[in-house]
Order: C-alpha cells, then sequence, then structure tokens
C-alpha cells in the first residue's frame, strides 16, 4: 500500500514533528482521554550527584533504584500516560540544563513477569519501558493511549549523568522524574494498549556485509548494508545470528557520516501494526535519523535533531505523537538511516536508536477473552 505524505489528516488528537508518511484511509474515532482530575503523578527523585568534570556518554555517575508504580492502589490495571524528567540544582532548586542527562530509564524487572501480571502473552523484545536522554526529556502519549501496568508492580529506574563541557564551579543535581496515570476503574471507556519496541543503529565491526539478522542478502531488496565502523566500548560490541560482529555504539570522525542498517529482521513482524508514538535517541552532532519503506521507498518517520550552538550538546530531537497513527507492514522491508554531521576536528561517539509505542493487539485480545 502507497502512502501519501502530502494528505493531511484529521482526527480527534493528532501531534507531531518530524516528516513522516501516513495511510490516509486510517480515519479514527478513538476514545477521549480520561478527566484530569482521575489522573495521578508519582515523583520520583534520584540521589544527589556532583558534576565537577566532563563525563563523555556512558561513562557518568549513575544510579539504579527498584521502585513500583501505584502501590497503594491495589492490585488494580492502571495506565501510564506520560513519563517525564526534569534535573534539579539541589541549592537553589531551579531547573538545570538537560545537558546533563546522559540517560533515564525505566525497566520491567522482568519482561516475562511483566506481561503476565497485566494478562497479555509474551512479546518480542526487551523490558524497557520509558527511555529518556539530551534532547528527549518527556513522553506524552496521545488521547486514548497508555501503557498498562499492573499497581505494585516492581520496576528499575536507571540514571546516567553526561557533561560534554568543561565546567568552572561544581554544581550538585538530582534527577526528578514523574509519572501520570490513570486506573482502570476510573476510565469512563478503555484506553487503548501501547508497548515500546526498540530499534537501532548499527555499525559492522567483523564481516563482509552488514545486515543485522540476514546470512544472504540482495541490495535491491534490503538497500544498503550498514557501514564498517569503530567500536567505542567493547561492552556494546556482540555477534549477530547472522555472523557478523556489530556495535550500537561507535566512533564518527569529523565530516558527515550517513549509516543505513536493515531493521525487518529485528522487527520481525508476523501481522501489520499501528505505531502511535515514536521517540529518539541520538548524541551530539546528529542531523537525523529516518525509518525507510524499502519497498515502497518512502520514509515513514523521519526526526531531525537540533543541536546546540555555543557549545557540545543537543537541543531537541523531533518525536512523533498521533492517535490515529501508521501502519508497519509485515511483508514490507525496513531501514533506518541516522546522520552525523561532525563539525568537530575530533573523533566522537554516536548512537542511533528509535523507539515505536506499538498498538498492542494481543493485550486487547487477551482482554477481550476474559
Amino acid at each position: 500500500m502507497m502512502h501519501n505524505p502530502a494528505v493531511l489528516l484529521v482526527a480527534l488528537s493528532v501531534t507531531f514533528v518530524g516528516s513522516f508518511s501516513v495511510d490516509p484511509n486510517s480515519a479514527f474515532a478513538g476514545p477521549a482521554a480520561p478527566p484530569e482530575s482521575r489522573v495521578k503523578t508519582q515523583v520520583f527523585e534520584s540521589q544527589t550527584f556532583v558534576i565537577d568534570r566532563i563525563y563523555k556518554s556512558m561513562t557518568g555517575p549513575r544510579e539504579i533504584t527498584r521502585v513500583t508504580l501505584g502501590e497503594d492502589e491495589g492490585p488494580e490495571l492502571i495506565w501510564v500516560l506520560s513519563y517525564n524528567t526534569e534535573i534539579i540544582d539541589t541549592t537553589t532548586g531551579a531547573d538545570v540544563s538537560a545537558e546533563y542527562m546522559c540517560h533515564n530509564n525505566l525497566n520491567a524487572s522482568n519482561l516475562t513477569n511483566h506481561r503476565r501480571s497485566i494478562g497479555a502473552p509474551p512479546i518480542r523484545g526487551v523490558p524497557r519501558m520509558f527511555a529518556l536522554s539530551q534532547g528527549v526529556m518527556e513522553v506524552d502519549f496521545p488521547n486514548g493511549y497508555g501503557v498498562p501496568v499492573r499497581a505494585g508492580e516492581p520496576f528499575l529506574l536507571n540514571y546516567q549523568v553526561l557533561n560534554l563541557n568543561p565546567i568552572q564551579k561544581s554544581i550538585e543535581v538530582r534527577y526528578r522524574t514523574s509519572i501520570r496515570y490513570v486506573l482502570d476503574s476510573d476510565l469512563e471507556e478503555p484506553l487503548r494498549p501501547l508497548y515500546q519496541f526498540g530499534i537501532q543503529g548499527l555499525k559492522l565491526v567483523e564481516g563482509e556485509q552488514g545486515y543485522p539478522g540476514l546470512e544472504h542478502a540482495d541490495p535491491d531488496v534490503h538497500g544498503e548494508s550498514c557501514s564498517v565502523g569503530e567500536v567505542l566500548d567493547v561492552s556494546n560490541q556482540f555477534e549477530n545470528p547472522d555472523g557478523n560482529t556489530y556495535t550500537n555504539h561507535w566512533v564518527v570522525e569529523p565530516g558527515r557520516e550517513e549509516n543505513h542498517t536493515l531493521v525487518t529482521p529485528r522487527l520481525g513482524l508476523k501481522r501489520d501494526v499501528s505505531v502511535h508514538y515514536i521517540a529518539v535517541h541520538m548524541h551530539p552532532y546528529a542531523e537525523s535519523i529516518e525509518l525507510r519503506d524499502l519497498t515502497t521507498g518512502e520514509t515513514v518517520y523521519k526526526s531531525h535533531i537540533t543541536n546546540r550552538k555555543d557549545r557540545i550538546g543537543i537541543v531537541s530531537a523531533e518525536h512523533y505523537s498521533s492517535a490515529a497513527g501508521f501502519t508497519l507492514f509485515k511483508d514490507h522491508e525496513y531501514t533506518l538511516i541516522n546522520i552525523y554531521q561532525n563539525d568537530s576536528d575530533e573523533r566522537q561517539d554516536a548512537m542511533a536508536s528509535m523507539f515505536l509505542y506499538i498498538r498492542d493487539e494481543s493485550f486487547e485480545q487477551a482482554r477481550a477473552a476474559r
């Protein structure tokens, strides 16, 4: 099915930034947002971190703590509507620049147990629910959507400090995470469930052709191979079932770099799925990250990155949010394209991730069957 990016899709709730293509036939009338009076907010704060030096990606002070959502609500289902983090100066209480955010993740302790707790069948993927980073400090779902979790369910909350610029005076900060949710019993009509599925840009470390998950690739069908790259940290190097070795954390030389990664095997779609929110994770000097449909040749979604002018860092990274959503097709091929423009005279580090929030039809089917 071809998509026309020129079509403006009318829906009850659509907000988006970035460029994307949509199905013009996907008219939508979904559930309304729950009344704000019924929405609850749970706040978690990290320990105090001292920032007094350069901390490159994945090297800064960190904290992993166990938290529970809605622990006073009893055993019922709750729906997470949004997730955001602020960085607070512990001396003044004022907000601090988001440039000190390496990442903030909320992970289920065990994905299988999480799925069982909400009464849903297992899914492929990792137990990550939310992933924030520099330039991406919030995930706020479109009206009528949320991530279902069981009240009292344990999660792992992960904070890590980033500082890429010289600092004249040390500061002490805390990371404050706010999670908005609503009780299932307070809903006037059911919300539509989402789950997160991540895809990553990869660099080929060892091997002849970089098509992750494929032993025999056809460039006419599967697009460009991912580039050969230098791994930044061996802990981010892994051997893929295709027999090649890849990394998801690599070195970018001065100048422009474009990298393509086939993600069809990673997606592993058994049926068409509907995507309603996308967040991305990129490093400074990134220009864009794009999901492209190789079967149609169209851009599915492209996020543009805004970098700081006066120092190293990301100001913002575009996200996608739509109640109407768009479809990923099980019989199409998809590639992830990331572009870095390293304007410095030094080698820099890079990652490229896209976090898709997909409608959880298996959850809906299991719930309807009960």
